[in-house]
């Protein structure tokens, strides 16, 4: 069964927090983190890695220094030695949340925040622009992002990245989220999760259940695992 983990960014890290989780993560990590501009990026690119880490930690029982990190070949990471253990990060807002199961995962959030509903024409099919086009007016937002989570979802899932145009498949929101798409022999899953009235989250996964509620860990609880994995 899916599992849920999140991190509300209630406030940026002091520099000696930051200074600190640094050295619990991956050169790459390190380096992709040093490249942001802005400090709100770098904060929650951090603090994915730190959060996968003290899951990965408490569920197999490893150290830190023992959690390596590798690639599929359209660049979704996974932890290597550990082909049963998958798992999906994503990011918005305030809000970093992860998503851990024994088979293929995909996670998506995002804040609702006003946009040109145009790009819909861009990155939807046209069945689901008409689906979209179609709500009422003081719903279309709140509905594009809707839209947009669950195929980000489905293509995190799949693991193909942007070789997989978000405009090659249909997902139509309602009580099963029909979904078409040339390769259909391979079966998913979705799920909506409430995590926050601003934002909009889906998951895409090989099990029918329902993820457990999710887990929100606190930057204290983040630190107090770098304090104690120390180095990588």
């Amino acid at each position: 069964m899916t599992e849920l983990y999140g991190v509300h960014l209630s406030r940026l890290l002091r520099i000696d927090e930051f200074e600190q989780m640094m050295h619990s993560v991956s050169e790459e990590r390190r380096g992709k983190v040093q490249s942001f501009l802005k400090p709100e990026d770098a904060n929650r690119g951090l603090l994915g890695e730190i959060l996968i880490r003290s899951i990965i930690s408490v569920k197999l029982n490893m150290a830190n220094k023992e959690i390596h990190f590798t690639a599929e070949p359209y660049g979704k990471p996974s932890v290597a030695g550990l082909p049963s253990f998958h798992f999906n990060i994503a990011h918005s807002g305030r809000w970093i949340v992860c998503a851990v199961d024994s088979d293929p995962v995909g996670i998506d959030i995002e804040e609702i925040k006003p946009i040109n509903l145009d790009v819909a024409s861009y990155f939807f099919s046209m069945q689901e622009y008409r689906w979209l086009m179609g709500q009422n007016e003081t719903s279309r937002l709140p509905c594009f992002y809707e839209l947009w989570t669950l195929k980000e979802s489905f293509v995190k899932w799949l693991g193909k990245g942007l070789s997989f145009p978000l405009q090659s498949f249909s997902i139509v929101p309602g009580a099963d989220h029909s979904l078409s798409w040339p390769a259909a022999a391979q079966t998913c899953f979705f799920n909506q999760p409430d995590a926050d009235p601003d934002y909009k989250m889906a998951v895409c996964s090989t099990t029918v259940a329902c993820p457990k509620p999710m887990i929100v860990k606190s930057i204290d609880d983040l630190f107090f695992y770098s304090l104690q994995g120390s180095q990588v």
